[in-house]
């Protein structure tokens, strides 16, 4: 009988442990606002209140041994399933803190210009990265011109689809070092006008851009494209949803590749100008969806027979 008295007792301060667990900071703020579990535990502290009053009884009355054993090990499995469940509630509690402070500490990172909805970039010589890592929820047109050490638009680190959910337009001019738009070669997929001019590393890699994912992408121009080109432009290379396509001075381009424009079904618009060197439009024809064709400056152009 002793030792059922003693393990009662112990049992008695496990119960009053496990009611200052209860009434934590974390419980109490893990269940707030939620309809269910406060009731639970309501009718957990209202049980476990009652125990503990059976247990002093216990102690006072000394019940016969077999009733007080077999209660007490009932006891014993509820008490230790309520602890297991305060653990949880304090585990989940702790998740959804530090995942709540992760969230506060990226947004007080990653968005330092909520609000920019365009941003200009013009002659910083020492820059190798145009964009700074952090979100740009607002951000509808990025323009860059002649910054010679830029390597890339996009941080290694952004999901461009994510970090830029609104970019609608990208302009790259006169910077020559430029070898991709990000890492991974993405543009968000929410871009609709791309224009590229005087960048050759970037035109050289042309078959990484991974234009095929942009559905969105509506205009597409190339512009002083040097000697990189000389037939353009590639099968597949373009989304097949491209409405605009405009090539301009492309001095080595001879060729315009009739496999290139077969899936471009979309295209309502072409522009040729000052391209020295092409002789005659693709033998495959133009897509027949087509409603403005713009030539000029082409002069060993020739008739087809």
């Amino acid at each position: 009988m002793a030792d059922l008295l003693v393990g009662g007792a112990l049992l008695s301060g496990f119960i009053n442990v496990l009611f200052d667990r209860l009434a934590s900071k974390e419980v109490l703020n893990f269940i707030r606002g939620k309809k269910v579990i406060p009731k639970l535990l309501k009718e957990l502290e209202i049980t476990l209140m009652s125990a503990n009053v059976l247990l002093n009884d216990a102690e006072d009355k000394q019940l016969g041994d077999n009733n007080v054993k077999k209660w007490l090990e009932d006891l014993k499995e509820v008490l230790y399933k309520a602890d297991h469940m305060v653990d949880k509630i304090n585990t989940k509690a702790l998740q959804l803190r530090m995942e709540k402070d992760e969230r506060k500490r990226a947004k007080n990172k990653g968005e330092i210009f909520p609000c920019l909805e365009e941003f200009e970039l013009e002659r910083c010589q020492k820059l190798n990265m145009a964009l700074p890592v952090c979100n740009f929820p607002s951000l509808k047109c990025i323009d860059i011109t002649s910054c010679n050490e830029l390597v890339t638009v996009f941080p290694a680190s952004a999901h461009v689809d994510s970090t830029y959910p609104r970019l609608k337009k990208l302009f790259i001019r006169g910077c020559p070092m430029v070898e991709s738009f990000s890492e991974m070669g993405l543009l968000p997929i929410t871009l609709k006008t791309l224009s590229i001019e005087s960048c050759d590393m970037l035109i050289e890699n042309r078959m990484r851009w991974n234009l095929q994912r942009n559905l969105s992408l509506k205009q597409f121009e190339i512009i002083e494209c040097g000697g990189v080109v000389d037939s353009f432009p590639e099968e597949w290379l373009l989304p097949p949803t491209l409405r605009i396509l405009s090539i301009k001075f492309c001095s080595n381009l001879k060729v315009l590749n009739g496999k290139g424009f077969q899936h471009l079904t979309s295209l309502q618009e072409l522009n040729l100008h000052y391209l020295e060197k092409l002789e005659c439009l693709p033998n495959e024809g133009l897509p027949q969806t087509l409603t403005s064709l713009d030539i000029d400056g082409c002069d060993l152009l020739i008739s087809q027979k």
